[in-house]
């Protein structure tokens, strides 16, 4: 999965937090306890963007939709609360999953 975030300040702390939630609402991955810091040679200069890509891999339990979250904390900023998310959901189908 890739996510981008937009307009930010390369001299801005920013960090990221990742989650993931089963079609039944269990948490997968949840990184709210683990911050992880966008370094700001990740930031284009002109832009001010930056890319993310997240590569996950997990054993299926259940068919159905799934969704990813990622969130953007600036800690100067609201808190330490996410100032912008993205949520991607996307299906999948057990191999062999009969359709209801």
């Amino acid at each position: 999965m890739c996510v981008a975030f937009l307009d930010l300040d390369r001299d801005g702390d920013y960090f990221i937090t990742l989650s993931l939630k089963s079609p039944s609402g269990i948490e997968i991955l949840d990184t709210n306890g683990n911050l992880n810091a966008i370094p700001s040679n990740e930031i284009d200069p002109k832009t001010g963007t930056s890319f993310l890509s997240v590569d996950v891999w997990l054993s299926i339990e259940e068919s159905g939709t799934y969704q990813f979250k990622c969130g953007l904390i600036n800690m100067e900023f609201n808190y330490g609360n996410p100032i912008d998310e993205k949520v991607i959901s996307f299906n999948i189908a057990r191999a062999g999953a009969n359709d209801e």
